[in-house]
């Protein structure tokens, strides 16, 4: 289907949309949310999708329209945990990084994986798309093997909205690095850690 959609919709196709989830929410374990061959399946995924744009339609948008961690509605008490976090800024953070130009998470109200509680209070991954939100800016750094399949340390670098702030966000270390300062000229090559 996207091969002869991406083919004929030449002219015609203001961007290429698709919905991506990681797993059944029904069988779901809190394992998975951290797994890196399940985080990596979104890599495989945005590939094959930028093949076939790059093919047809090159220079056509990549919107990812409909995304949480699991279908049938999400995994009940996990979904709305901190653990679900993991997963959510990794999939913002491979987006990014694979220059996916629009990510819209499911859902508001809805499912396990919603963003607001029955009783309308945030739960944790809310807060971290509003930090994401704040902070991360449009512009996307390079990191060393950023993208190597199977990395326990997943990192992501972008500048933030304001221009003498840098971010780095690890996620296996649990580490959140702010510079204020004009450069930061570390290289951080995670395949020495692990």
């Amino acid at each position: 289907f996207l091969g002869n959609l991406t083919k004929y919709g030449q002219g015609i196709l203001n961007a290429v949309s698709w919905h991506h989830y990681y797993f059944s929410g029904k069988t779901a374990t809190v394992a998975e949310f951290m797994d890196p061959t399940v985080l990596d399946q979104l890599i495989q995924q945005i590939s094959t999708y930028q093949s076939s744009v790059t093919r047809h339609v090159p220079g056509t948008p990549l919107w990812l329209t409909e995304t949480a961690s699991a279908y049938d509605g999400g995994a009940p008490k996990i979904s709305d945990t901190y653990v679900a976090g993991f997963l959510w800024a990794d999939e913002l953070g491979i987006a990014a990084a694979m220059k996916v130009e629009l990510v819209c998470k499911q859902a508001l109200l809805a499912g396990a994986y919603r963003l607001l509680s029955l009783d309308l209070k945030p739960v944790p991954v809310y807060w971290l798309s509003l930090l994401h939100k704040q902070l991360v800016g449009e512009k996307v750094l390079a990191v060393e093997n950023g993208l190597v399949p199977g990395r326990t340390t997943r990192i992501y670098s972008h500048c933030t909205g304001t221009p003498k702030i840098k971010l780095i966000i690890t996620f296996s270390d649990y580490s959140l690095i702010l510079n204020n300062g004009s450069t930061y000229n570390q290289t951080y090559n995670h395949s020495q850690t692990s």
